[in-house]
């Protein structure tokens, strides 16, 4: 049955679907309306045929705040419920065992729905670093971990629980089972002011095969001028200068991708701690082994480079032909580094099954191993 103030998702394979829900209720708008909600997430819509602002929202019987999402390719935080449409909207009781209600006041909203971020409420001393999140058409790009004064330790407020995922997803999020919720994942990490210095584990999934994920970080608020911003990829063993390069980007498998990654924010001494055996800069020049390998149809091509130098790396058959260039002399600071190939050559055409060298170049410095390609 379909109930008044729920929404639902339908998904199907097929083109051209039309849903029947057959008639409608008129609901009266002389008074409030209520929908009834449960402890986690819940899949809510406006009863009434016109927008309404979330401030005519308000809960009854727990402490939440109402925040609503709405999902086109990825979850938006908004402020406007739109006739229609549905919603996401994360309930916690207050613990006095009493059914919760979402209260709905019949105020038409003066505009449409807008994108908006969630109200972090900034004061002087605050900041956070967004992590946003893409494949392709697909995103995740409200996420942030940072420092608040008025944060509290553990759950509070602040803090965001990241919505279930639908169809092709990526996920971005913080896991806090001891947090002892509905849900173990969240959108947001904050922490209380007293200590400027930290670590934030977080977690990056996809079910999208052989995808190029783009992730990017905002730093927002008064963050701390002076500090290193680290990312490490403990699977890669590699650490990315984030004040250097804000973006960072990696290749998802046939199943997808599970990543877990670790942002450090603090002086290089706490930073190179925290990341532990990984250097935060190469210690040596290495050109390491594709993977997978053999491969069908790219693979990827990972490569360290402990000073700034101008880089090639060519692809070429077992009688040394060139087959394909992937850089051509680009110049390249200190870091972790990684190309790809898709197993095509300099013309676009598809190269046969079978063994190639790849050579990696640099100003002083030339270094090759083999790769197979299997059909």
């Amino acid at each position: 049955d379909f109930t008044p103030g729920r929404s639902y998702f339908i998904i199907t394979r097929q083109e051209n679907i039309i849903v029947d829900g057959g008639p409608g209720q008129t609901r009266r708008t002389v008074c409030n309306d209520s929908i009834q909600v449960y402890e986690g997430w819940n899949l809510i819509a406006t009863p009434f045929n016109f927008p309404l602002h979330k401030e005519s929202l308000s809960l009854i019987n727990s402490n939440s705040i109402v925040t609503l999402r709405s999902y086109e390719g990825g979850w938006n935080i908004t402020d406007v419920m739109e006739p229609w449409k549905g919603y996401a909207l994360f309930v916690t009781s207050d613990n006095s065992n009493d059914d919760m209600y979402l209260v709905v006041i019949p105020r038409a909203a003066p505009g449409r729905a807008s994108k908006v971020t969630a109200d972090l409420g900034f004061e002087p001393g605050d900041w956070a670093v967004q992590i946003s999140g893409r494949v392709g058409q697909i995103h995740d790009l409200e996420n942030w971990a940072g420092v608040l004064q008025n944060a509290q330790p553990g759950f509070d407020n602040f803090e965001l629980a990241e919505p279930p995922v639908i169809g092709q997803y990526l996920k971005i999020s913080f896991s806090h089972p001891e947090w002892d919720l509905p849900t173990d994942e969240f959108s947001t990490d904050f922490r209380p002011a007293d200590v400027s210095e930290q670590v934030w584990q977080f977690d990056v999934n996809t079910n999208q095969a052989y995808a190029d994920v783009r992730l990017s970080f905002d730093f927002l608020g008064d963050f701390p001028a002076n500090a290193e911003v680290h990312l490490i990829d403990e699977t890669l063993q590699s650490a990315h200068n984030l004040r250097a390069n804000f973006v960072y980007s990696f290749k998802s498998g046939k199943d997808g991708a599970e990543k877990k990654l670790k942002l450090i924010v603090g002086n290089h001494q706490f930073a190179a701690t925290q990341a532990g055996d990984i250097g935060l800069v190469p210690e040596q020049f290495e050109l390491l082994q594709n993977f997978p390998n053999p491969f069908n149809p790219e693979t990827s091509i990972r490569y360290n480079l402990p000073e700034a130098s101008r880089v090639s790396i060519v692809i070429y058959d077992l009688l040394g032909r060139r087959v394909r260039t992937l850089i051509d002399s680009q110049q390249k600071e200190t870091g972790y580094f990684t190309a790809r190939w898709n197993g095509h050559d300099d013309l676009g055409g598809q190269v046969a099954t079978g063994v190639y060298i790849y050579q990696l170049k640099t100003s002083s410095k030339s270094i090759s191993r083999k790769m197979i390609l299997l059909k």
